[in-house]
């Protein structure tokens, strides 16, 4: 005798729906807004990024010319005489200590323009104001 193979039949939504707990949290918000509006406002987004890092290569260089102050005996190399060398360095730091100041307030400024969050309320406000 031959027997045919059973078909197993399983609802799979019967499957789902016993042990499963759905939450749903569906709120939406959709701004609208032109193409060159959203572009400059990641183009000044994406500025106030790279501002927010802006210190660290003044720091750098900065610490590059201290570190050289503080270790090197300068002597007098192609015609050039010692004092004229600590001298050049000393400006370089000076210019690179404002260079650095400068970078460290821009930083601040930048930080304090906020992130993405501050992004989108400026959409949404820009929104809120015309529709008014």
């Amino acid at each position: 005798m031959a027997t045919k193979d059973k078909v197993a039949s399983i609802s799979i939504t019967k499957e789902l729906s016993e042990g499963l707990v759905l939450h749903k949290d569906l709120k939406q918000e959709i701004i609208i807004t032109e193409e060159n509006r959203f572009r400059l406002y990641l183009i000044e987004y994406a500025n106030t990024l790279k501002g927010k890092n802006q210190w660290i290569p003044a720091f750098g260089i900065f610490l590059t010319f201290i570190i050289t102050i503080s270790t090197v005996k300068f002597q007098t190399i192609y015609s050039i005489d010692e004092k004229v060398w600590q001298a050049m360095f000393i400006i370089c730091t000076i210019s690179s200590s404002l260079w650095l100041l400068v970078s460290i307030y821009k930083s601040i400024k930048a930080h304090n323009k906020g992130g993405i969050d501050s992004l989108i309320e400026k959409l949404k406000n820009r929104q809120d104001n015309e529709s008014s």
